[in-house]
This record gives C-alpha cells, structure tokens and sequence, in this order.
C-alpha cells in the first residue's frame, strides 16, 4: 500500500502521463506495462495480491510518481530557486514518509513460517523424499532454501489430486500438506499407517 503523499504523487503522475501521450507515446507503453503487470501479477494470482509480483513494475511507477516532480521543475513560474526548494521539499518529504512507513511496517516482522518449517524438516527429515501439497510453484520451496539447514534433494511441488493419485506408500516419503483440514485425512485414507501430524495452522506433515 502507498502512503498518502507517494498515492498523490502517482495519480497526479497518471494524469500527467495521459494528458502527455500525444507528444510522448512512450509514456503509454509505461501506463500499459503498469496495468499489464498490477492485473496478471496481483489480481490474477493465487492468492492475491501478490506484491513481490508486482515488483517489476516498481522503476516505472517510479518513473510516473516523478513526472510532477519534473513538471514543477521545468514550469516557467514561480522564480526557480523557488521551484528548487519546492522539488527538493517533495523529495525529502517523499522519502522520510517512506522511510517512516517501512520501519512501522518492519518493527515487529518475523521470519515467514516456511523458514521455520523448512529447518525442521531438513534436521529431522533430511532423507525423506519431499512433497509439498498445494499447487505448483507453492512458494515453500523457495523461502526453505534459506533455512539454517539446507537439503540435499528437490521438492516436488503439485496439486493435492495429482499427488494423491501418484501416492506410493512404499517409499520413504514426507508430504507437507497445505489445506491440512481438507486433505490430511485422504492422504492418510491412503496409507492407514503412516503418520498425520499438525505442524500449525496452514500446514500439516504425513510421513511414514
């Protein structure tokens, strides 16, 4: 979410490059690739909004909360040291509201879970054939990989259906199950004797 005055900046960015388009068509390409990157990377996704997502289009919204900032500078009134401090004074402002804006935001952040549940898995299990029941390209995998400890094998990520249907209760196998309340009971329906157990809210672990 933007603060108040960097939300002003881009409307008044927007406006700007609109009312520009004639004279410089490049501005909408920047509108286009802004709008094409906030629907297929935030409102398109599962689950949504995805902010990591959207930040490839974070240098072009730069780009559009700058262009009042350089249409104060280069207005013919008033005198110019005048529009120097006013540019000056937006930046400084624009900056030390987002600086405040990050540290109230990060004061009281905590590793994600994935970080915590990754360590565990690979101190306890590091020999396990690894599944993550969610849907492809779950994002466990990625934040695991910067868990204290590290493991050795990939983990094959897919929909809970198609994991389902390929379980084979011979191997030596770890599934961690997202949706636990919906899916653990058939994945243990598949094997009475391995075992179900609640690691938190959003996940839980079925291993033999």
């Amino acid at each position: 979410m933007l603060e108040p005055f960097s939300a002003l900046l881009l409307g008044a960015g927007v406006l700007l490059a609109l009312a520009r388009l004639r004279r410089d068509p490049g501005l909408g390409v920047v509108l286009v690739v802004v709008a094409g990157a906030f629907a297929s990377g935030m409102v398109l996704t599962i689950p949504p909004p995805a902010f990591h997502r959207f930040s490839v289009a974070f240098p072009l919204l730069a780009l559009l909360m700058a262009l009042p900032l350089q249409a104060a500078w280069a207005a013919p009134w008033p005198a110019r040291r005048l529009r120097v401090l006013a540019v000056a004074a937006a930046v400084t402002l624009f900056a030390a509201l987002n600086l405040g804006h990050f540290a109230r935001g990060s004061w009281n952040e905590q590793a994600p879970e994935e970080l915590r549940l990754g360590e565990y898995l690979n101190s306890r299990f590091p020999h396990k054939k690894l599944y993550m029941a969610a849907f492809p390209g779950y994002a466990y995998a990625k934040f695991a990989y910067f868990a204290p400890v590290r493991r050795a094998g990939p983990t094959v990520t897919g929909y809970h259906a198609d994991l389902l249907e390929g379980f084979d209760a011979g191997e030596d196998y770890l599934y961690v199950i997202a949706m636990p309340d919906i899916f653990g009971p058939q994945f243990q329906a598949l094997d009475p004797h391995g075992r179900l157990r609640r690691f938190s809210a959003q996940y839980a672990l079925f291993f033999n």
